[in-house]
């Protein structure tokens, strides 16, 4: 199992203008990334629990940027999105990524109080980088589900995986971007606008178990 070190601090002032950007979000808000205490997926129901395959929404520019970070011992990936849980306060979303060893990293995005957006930082001291993760719920019971992680090394950003993910759908759309592949995401704002026409598909009845 792997560690979540949170941090609040930002980068250094030689950072890039993305880097200095996606800092001042974070100090903005609440970190409130947190490890799950267990790897296991929900009881089976009517529908599964857990999103662990994707739609790509650009095959060409994520496979280019999955190439590039493998190269950089970088790439970080999206492996799988739950289904939002509700909480006392609001709502919850685990998720698993896969490090550049293919060793799962598991983690839980909070949406508490009324607050939307969920951020944390995660250092790989190992690969000299950190891991950015930036969460948010949607206002409707949390019926869309944005991530973005940002993989930084010397206050340079080399790679993204980004996840929209529906509530009624069987599988969460994904894609990659690098430095030298596609074009980065400044925000989840960017994100979500690149993407506004993206539609739910609405299948998840008809999800296999």
């Amino acid at each position: 199992m792997f560690q979540m070190k949170m941090q609040k601090k930002g980068l250094s002032d030689s950072n890039s203008s993305y880097a200095k950007s996606l800092t001042s979000i974070i100090l903005m808000a609440t970190l409130s990334l947190t490890t799950l205490s267990s790897c296991s997926q929900k009881s089976k129901g009517v529908r599964s629990q857990v999103k662990s395959t994707n739609t790509n929404l650009n095959p060409a520019v994520s496979s280019q940027a999955d190439q590039q970070a493998a190269a950089q011992n970088a790439n970080y990936k999206i492996y799988s999105v739950s289904l939002p849980n509700q909480t006392g306060t609001g709502y919850s979303v685990d998720v698993q990524l896969t490090d550049p060893s293919n060793q799962y990293l598991p983690l839980t995005t909070n949406h508490d109080g009324g607050n939307l957006d969920s951020q944390g930082i995660y250092t790989d001291s190992a690969r000299g980088v950190q891991v950015y993760v930036q969460a948010r719920c949607s206002s409707d019971e949390c019926y869309k589900y944005t991530l973005l992680v940002t993989v930084v090394r010397n206050n340079q950003s080399l790679f993204q995986s980004a996840a929209i993910s529906f509530k009624n759908d069987c599988q969460f759309n994904a894609i990659s971007v690098g430095a030298n592949s596609g074009q980065m995401f400044r925000s989840l704002d960017e994100l979500e606008s690149r993407y506004s026409n993206l539609q739910p598909r609405n299948d998840a009845d008809s999800c296999s178990m």
